[in-house]
This record gives structure tokens, C-alpha cells and sequence, in this order.
């Protein structure tokens, strides 16, 4: 591996759309391209023929290679790159890779990834990125403000829209290498390597945005993949001091229920103002509306209808006026009901049933739950079916194998759902399966997605609540969950930062292999989110506001 010549630094011209990559990049010029893009640093990031959006669902157009970059950022010498080219490899261990994990996949319009590796020696590094397009040399001294703070000793380097985020796009469906050098620039003659990493490219762009319960804000938060750092959407600050707490999108992005203080419904219309306007809500909390139980509940494909989920009772209702339309649906004795989630193609409603459930395992933390569905019938559903079974107690612990947050996919032919051997909410050995949609379904672990966390593999990740991208190609889908996950060197123990933190991640399917093996990818952070802050419940939905949109202040 060796890096490519350069004659001079200059400051890259797209220096706002680095913000937050911890520190500037300078571009080494102009004999570091090969073709692919002017020689002043405006860089064309690549991205096809939406005028530079990020923000682009479904077919893209085919791209050129974009040649070969080089970038220098942070303490480096001058020559960086003639120093690893004239040096020698040295024996012994080199840099190690924590953060992402190889063999992980990313959606080519992901703006921002940190890369973290633990080094022996050397203080200066170099990153080569090895696409179909062309190659992305990055020279650092692998010092990050947010690394920094952990004080695990980690070296980092993160991606930007003028970086590596040009190559992923260009890429897409291919596989990328990468490879670390580090040097020690008053002994320049040796260098040592780490071993080559494959991480992929996912084929289309991932549009969308991600919707999550933050119980740090106490309500509900929206983050994308185009860099943009998460922001409030509907906090108590917004909601008349109200806590909002479980939280679902309709399928098109433009409505949301959410659960007001003692689960009670409230309707919400996903708008560019903040606060969105509440159209229905507990009138005895001063909103219009009445009081209706709802822990959790669902919108219909043409987002008219709502199924509501409260005190074990489903109901299907009008989504504007909450009028009772069906329901309580038809359980088998004894059986309630919670988690709904309406199929987009509008054949079936899938939950979890509990069976002689106590009053307080009726929405959250169920113990012994299962996963059924009902099949459309008029305008109500009937005809009890189970899914995944529990099967009881099943461990060393308080509680029964409990099955939660069914989720299906956008053609309604897999379903996402979390298992646990001891309840559904805050269990360690809780884990993310794919199956798919039709009763007695067999199961998929995915033990990547599950267990891979930097090199090593890891059990008891409380992975759960599931949501699946609206897009995808028809083979590579897009999972996101809540898990306990070390965070490279960042959220890990010891770390400065935080440890055990339950944040949102998100792994690659590949629905080809789902019956034959494991089809997913090692998973990687949602960049969308505060490091400190423990998120559940994420919704991924169409994105309706504007890709420049920014909450106002709310005072």
C-alpha cells in the first residue's frame, strides 16, 4: 500500500460541509487526481442528478470514477506522503481496526463515520480507501475531539461529504478496502500496517429519516444519514410539558401518534413547524380530543386508519377524529394484545399476544409475549394466527421467552421482531430475528447484525425494537434497533464518554440468503445521535421536510 504523490497542500474549498469531522482537512493538489475532479479543491461530490441531494430514493444514474484524492488533516508533516511511500514495513503488530467493524455494509449516502483503531507505535497514520471508482488516501494524526474525550487511547478519523462520502456514492454495490499505516515521524524510515479491512457498499442510496424515543430529552428526536446532527421533534418543551413517550410514523412520514403521560392517545401531523401541530390528544392534559387509552398503535397504508393498542384491547379508528370504526377485535380467551403493526400492503395486522397478562404487562416490558397476526376482514381484522410462539420460561430468570416489536418490511414479506428470554423491554439476551411474514415462521438470528462488535463477537447487546428503512433495492434492506453495544473506543468501558449506553444502530439484510444462512452485516452507529443520551423505539419512515430543514429554538 502506498500512497499517492502530491506537490502541495491547499485548504479544501468545501471546508462548511466538513463541520464536526474534528478538525480541517487540506487537499493535497493537484497531481493527487486522476481525472476526477478539478484541481482548485470543488470537489463535485458525485451525487448524480438531484443537484448534489443526498436525498434520493429509488434508480440513481451510473458514475465515472472520480479518480484519486488525498487529504491531510490535523499534525501532519508536510511530506506526509513521501514519508509512507519511502518507508520500510516494520514487523510486529500494527493499527487494529475497533470501529466499524470489517465485513460491515453502509448505505453509500452515510455522510459521516468515525473510524477508531488502537496503534503500538507510530502518531502518524495513514487511511487508503480502495473503491471501483478510484482511491481516497487520507494522512492524520488520528486525533478527534470525541475520541479524545473517552480517553481510551483510540486514534479516529470521520468521514465528510467532501471526503470519503463521494466514493461511497460513486461505489454503490461494490466493496471498498481499507488499509492503516502508522508512522513515527522522527524515525521515518519504518512503518507498520494493519491487515486489509472489506467493508461494502450498499446498491442504492437510503433515504428517509429515523424517529426515536430519547428518554435523555424525554421525547421523541429525528435523525438522517446526511450528516445533520439529531434534533428535538416533539419533547415536553413542545408538548404543553407533557412526557410523549411510545411513538409510531405513518408509512408515508406525514403523521405520528405518540403515547401522552398515563398512555393516552395523542395524534400529531409531521410538519416543518416546531412544535407540530397535536390534532387529537387527552383532553385532560389540554388538548383536543378525549382520553383513549393507546400504549402504542399503527396507521393504515393510506394513513386514514389507526390501530390502536390500550390496557390490552385493540381497536381500529379513524386517524383524525379516533371514533372507534372496529373493535375490540376478536383474541382468543384470555389473550391481549400490544405493539400493533400494520402490513403496507393492508392484508394483516401483526402484535404481540400476551396470554393472562397482569395489568401493568399489558404495553411495555411483557413477559411471555408472542407474535400473531389477524388478517384484514371489513373494516376490522379477525382470524388469530401465531407467528413465533413463546415458549415460557426457558432460562434462569424472572420472566418467560417474550417476543416483541413486530415490524414489517415495506413489500410486507418479512417481519423484524425482537426475542428475550426473560421479558421484552431491557433484557440482555434480547436479540433481533428476521422471518418471514406467515405463521409458524421460521427464524433467523443474524448473528452479525446480533453479536459482531468491532473484532470480536459479544452476546447480551439488549438488541430491539426493529424498524426497516422505506427503501431498499428488493435484496439489501436496512434494519434499525436499539442496543447496548460498545461504540469503538468511544462508548466502552473505561471510556470517559460512557459505557452500556443503549443507543441506535443499523445493519445491511441480504433477503437473497435469508433462508440459507445468515444474511446480515455487522451493524453501524446511527451518526445521528447524542453520545450521552440512552434512545429507544426508532421509526424509519419517509423523510417529508425539506433536506435543509433545522428545528427553530424553542424558548
Amino acid at each position: 500500500m502506498r500512497a499517492t504523490p502530491a506537490t502541495a497542500l491547499f485548504t479544501a474549498s468545501l471546508a462548511a460541509v466538513a463541520c464536526g469531522t474534528g478538525g480541517d482537512h487540506r487537499q493535497l493538489g493537484p497531481d493527487s487526481f486522476d481525472g476526477g475532479a478539478p484541481p482548485d479543491g470543488a470537489i463535485d461530490p458525485g451525487l448524480g442528478d438531484s443537484g448534489g441531494s443526498i436525498f434520493v430514493d429509488g434508480d440513481q444514474p451510473v458514475k465515472p470514477p472520480i479518480g484519486n484524492r488525498a487529504f491531510s488533516q490535523g499534525n501532519v508533516p508536510a511530506d506526509a506522503d513521501r514519508l509512507f511511500k519511502a518507508a520500510t514495513p516494520a514487523s510486529g503488530p500494527g493499527p487494529a481496526l475497533i470501529y466499524p467493524a470489517a465485513e460491515t455494509m453502509f448505505p453509500p449516502n452515510v455522510a459521516h463515520i468515525l473510524f477508531q483503531w488502537k496503534v503500538a507505535s507510530g502518531s502518524v497514520f495513514h487511511l487508503r480507501f480502495e473503491t471501483s471508482k478510484g482511491v481516497l488516501d487520507i494522512y492524520t494524526d488520528g486525533q478527534h475531539e470525541t475520541c479524545a474525550k473517552a480517553e481510551t487511547g483510540a486514534s479516529c478519523w470521520e468521514s465528510a461529504a467532501d471526503t470519503l462520502l463521494p466514493y461511497l456514492d460513486a461505489a454503490a454495490g461494490s466493496t471498498m478496502k481499507l488499509q492503516i499505516e502508522a508512522l513515527d515521524p522522527n524515525a521515518p524510515d519504518k512503518l507498520w500496517q494493519s491487515p486489509s479491512y472489506s467493508l461494502h457498499i450498499g446498491p442504492k442510496r437510503v433515504g428517509g429519516a429515523i424517529y426515536y424515543w430519547s428518554t435523555t430529552a424525554q421525547g421523541v428526536r429525528r435523525g438522517t444519514l446526511d450528516g445533520r446532527p439529531p434534533a428535538n421533534y416533539l419533547t415536553p418543551s413542545q408538548a404543553k410539558g407533557q412526557c410523549v413517550a411510545c411513538h409510531t410514523l405513518s408509512r408515508s412520514g406525514k403523521r405520528l401518534s405518540v403515547a401522552f403521560p398515563g398512555d393516552l392517545l395523542g395524534l400529531v401531523d409531521v410538519v416543518e413547524t416546531v412544535p407540530p401541530p397535536v390534532t387529537f390528544g387527552p383532553a385532560s392534559q389540554g388538548f383536543p380530543g378525549q382520553n383513549i387509552a393507546a400504549s402504542w398503535a399503527t396507521f393504515s397504508p393510506d394513513d386514514s386508519k389507526l390501530a390502536v393498542a390500550g390496557q390490552g384491547l385493540l381497536t381500529v379508528r379513524n386517524a383524525r377524529t379516533a371514533e372507534v370504526i372496529a373493535g375490540p377485535l376478536e383474541l382468543p380467551a384470555g389473550t391481549t394484545g400490544s405493539m400493533p403493526d400494520w402490513a403496507p400492503d393492508g392484508k394483516h395486522l401483526v402484535f404481540a399476544a400476551s396470554i393472562d397478562a397482569p395489568i401493568d404487562r399489558l404495553a411495555r416490558h411483557l413477559q411471555g409475549s408472542s407474535i400473531a397476526w389477524l388478517t384484514a376482514d371489513g373494516m376490522g381484522f379477525a382470524g388469530f394466527e401465531s407467528i413465533a410462539k413463546s415458549r415460557g420460561i426457558v432460562a434462569t430468570c424472572v420472566g418467560k421467552e417474550s417476543y416483541a416489536n413486530p415490524m414489517f418490511s415495506p413489500d410486507s414479506r418479512w417481519l423484524a421482531f425482537s426475542r428475550g428470554d426473560c421479558e421484552s423491554e431491557g433484557d440482555p439476551s434480547s436479540e433481533i430475528i428476521l422471518a418471514p411474514a406467515q405463521p409458524n415462521a421460521p427464524q433467523n438470528h443474524l448473528p452479525l447484525a446480533n453479536t459482531q462488535v468491532g473484532p470480536q463477537r459479544v452476546t447480551r447487546l439488549q438488541n430491539g425494537m426493529p424498524t426497516w428503512a422505506p427503501t431498499g433495492d428488493g435484496t439489501i434492506a436496512w434494519v434499525a434497533f436499539t442496543s447496548t453495544r460498545d461504540y469503538g473506543a468511544v462508548l466502552t468501558e473505561g471510556s470517559k464518554v460512557g459505557a452500556r449506553v443503549r443507543q441506535l444502530w443499523v445493519a445491511a439484510i441480504d433477503l437473497s440468503k435469508a433462508s440459507s444462512g445468515d444474511p446480515s452485516y455487522p451493524a453501524f452507529r446511527l451518526p445521528a445521535q447524542d453520545l450521552t443520551e440512552n434512545n429507544h423505539r426508532p421509526f424509519w419512515t419517509v423523510d417529508v421536510l425539506p433536506p435543509d430543514w433545522k428545528p427553530p429554538d424553542i424558548k
